[in-house]
Protein backbone atom coordinates (compact mmCIF):
# COMPACT_ATOMS: atom_id res chain seq x y z
CA UNK A 1 0.00 0.00 0.00
CA UNK A 2 2.88 2.40 0.80
CA UNK A 3 4.41 2.02 -2.69
CA UNK A 4 1.08 2.91 -4.30
CA UNK A 5 0.84 5.98 -2.08
CA UNK A 6 4.31 7.11 -3.19
CA UNK A 7 3.26 6.89 -6.86
CA UNK A 8 0.12 8.89 -6.14
CA UNK A 9 2.09 11.49 -4.18
CA UNK A 10 4.42 11.99 -7.16
CA UNK A 11 1.43 12.39 -9.49
CA UNK A 12 -0.14 14.90 -7.11
CA UNK A 13 3.01 17.05 -7.13
CA UNK A 14 2.66 17.60 -10.89
CA UNK A 15 -0.78 19.14 -10.45
CA UNK A 16 -1.75 22.72 -9.82
CA UNK A 17 -0.15 23.70 -6.50
CA UNK A 18 -3.49 24.19 -4.72
CA UNK A 19 -4.82 20.80 -5.81
CA UNK A 20 -1.50 19.13 -5.13
CA UNK A 21 -1.47 20.40 -1.55
CA UNK A 22 -5.00 19.19 -0.90
CA UNK A 23 -4.34 15.79 -2.46
CA UNK A 24 -1.06 15.45 -0.54
CA UNK A 25 -3.07 16.06 2.63
CA UNK A 26 -5.44 13.23 1.71
CA UNK A 27 -2.56 10.88 1.00
CA UNK A 28 -0.83 11.71 4.27
CA UNK A 29 -4.09 11.14 6.12
CA UNK A 30 -4.40 7.70 4.51
CA UNK A 31 -0.81 6.95 5.48
CA UNK A 32 -1.51 8.03 9.09
CA UNK A 33 -4.61 5.85 9.26
CA UNK A 34 -2.73 2.91 7.76
CA UNK A 35 -0.02 3.26 10.40
CA UNK A 36 -2.70 3.40 13.08
CA UNK A 37 -4.21 0.16 11.76
CA UNK A 38 -0.81 -1.52 11.90
CA UNK A 39 -0.32 -0.38 15.50
CA UNK A 40 -3.76 -1.77 16.36
CA UNK A 41 -2.80 -5.11 14.83
CA UNK A 42 0.52 -5.17 16.68
CA UNK A 43 -1.20 -4.38 19.97
CA UNK A 44 -3.77 -7.12 19.40
CA UNK A 45 -1.00 -9.59 18.61
CA UNK A 46 0.84 -8.69 21.80
CA UNK A 47 -2.39 -9.30 23.70
CA UNK A 48 -2.79 -12.63 21.93
CA UNK A 49 0.78 -13.65 22.76
CA UNK A 50 0.18 -13.13 26.47
CA UNK A 51 -2.67 -15.66 26.48
CA UNK A 52 -2.93 -17.52 23.15
CA UNK A 53 -5.31 -20.18 24.44
CA UNK A 54 -8.03 -17.76 25.48
CA UNK A 55 -7.11 -14.70 23.41
CA UNK A 56 -7.82 -16.05 19.95
CA UNK A 57 -11.33 -14.53 19.76
CA UNK A 58 -9.97 -11.13 20.76
CA UNK A 59 -7.20 -11.38 18.18
CA UNK A 60 -9.51 -12.56 15.38
CA UNK A 61 -11.89 -9.65 16.03
CA UNK A 62 -9.01 -7.21 15.75
CA UNK A 63 -7.69 -8.86 12.59
CA UNK A 64 -11.15 -8.54 11.03
CA UNK A 65 -11.34 -4.90 12.08
CA UNK A 66 -7.91 -4.19 10.57
CA UNK A 67 -8.91 -5.98 7.35
CA UNK A 68 -12.03 -3.82 7.10
CA UNK A 69 -9.94 -0.71 7.72
CA UNK A 70 -7.46 -1.75 5.02
CA UNK A 71 -10.29 -2.33 2.56
CA UNK A 72 -11.73 1.12 3.37
CA UNK A 73 -8.33 2.75 2.82
CA UNK A 74 -7.88 0.92 -0.50
CA UNK A 75 -11.26 2.25 -1.67
CA UNK A 76 -10.28 5.77 -0.65
CA UNK A 77 -6.92 5.40 -2.38
CA UNK A 78 -8.75 4.46 -5.60
CA UNK A 79 -10.99 7.51 -5.23
CA UNK A 80 -7.93 9.71 -4.74
CA UNK A 81 -6.39 8.25 -7.91
CA UNK A 82 -9.62 9.23 -9.68
CA UNK A 83 -9.40 12.73 -8.19
CA UNK A 84 -5.82 13.06 -9.43
CA UNK A 85 -6.89 12.00 -12.94
CA UNK A 86 -9.80 14.44 -12.81
CA UNK A 87 -7.53 17.27 -11.65
CA UNK A 88 -5.09 16.53 -14.47
CA UNK A 89 -7.90 16.49 -17.04
CA UNK A 90 -9.66 19.60 -15.69
CA UNK A 91 -6.99 21.71 -13.95
CA UNK A 92 -9.11 24.88 -14.00
CA UNK A 93 -12.45 23.37 -13.01
CA UNK A 94 -12.90 23.48 -9.25
CA UNK A 95 -16.63 22.83 -9.72
CA UNK A 96 -15.71 19.32 -10.91
CA UNK A 97 -13.00 18.68 -8.34
CA UNK A 98 -14.29 20.13 -5.09
CA UNK A 99 -17.33 17.83 -4.72
CA UNK A 100 -15.14 14.74 -5.23
CA UNK A 101 -12.55 16.10 -2.81
CA UNK A 102 -15.16 16.83 -0.14
CA UNK A 103 -16.69 13.37 -0.55
CA UNK A 104 -13.29 11.76 0.02
CA UNK A 105 -12.56 14.00 3.00
CA UNK A 106 -15.93 13.11 4.51
CA UNK A 107 -15.13 9.41 4.24
CA UNK A 108 -11.52 9.81 5.36
CA UNK A 109 -12.12 11.98 8.41
CA UNK A 110 -9.17 12.62 10.70
CA UNK A 111 -6.71 15.43 10.01
CA UNK A 112 -7.95 15.92 6.43
CA UNK A 113 -11.46 16.59 7.70
CA UNK A 114 -10.16 19.00 10.34
CA UNK A 115 -8.26 20.94 7.68
CA UNK A 116 -11.37 21.26 5.50
CA UNK A 117 -13.40 22.48 8.46
CA UNK A 118 -10.74 25.10 9.30
CA UNK A 119 -10.61 26.27 5.67
CA UNK A 120 -14.41 26.46 5.49
CA UNK A 121 -14.58 28.50 8.70
CA UNK A 122 -11.95 30.89 7.35
CA UNK A 123 -13.78 31.20 4.04
CA UNK A 124 -17.04 31.99 5.83
CA UNK A 125 -15.28 34.61 7.97
CA UNK A 126 -14.04 36.30 4.81
CA UNK A 127 -17.56 36.26 3.34
CA UNK A 128 -18.95 37.71 6.57
CA UNK A 129 -16.32 40.49 6.52
CA UNK A 130 -17.34 41.41 2.98
CA UNK A 131 -21.01 41.51 3.97
CA UNK A 132 -20.38 43.64 7.02
CA UNK A 133 -17.80 45.88 5.42
CA UNK A 134 -14.97 44.27 7.40
CA UNK A 135 -15.64 46.42 10.48
CA UNK A 136 -16.47 43.61 12.89
CA UNK A 137 -13.87 41.27 14.36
Amino acid sequence: MEADLDVQKKAAIRLNAEYATKIQGLLYSISEQNQSLMMTLRSAYIGFQTNPCEGDGFFLRHVESVNQGQYRLMELKAQIAGLIALAQAYPNSPEKLVPVYLEIVGKLGGSAFNEVVRAEIERNREIAKKWTGGNHE
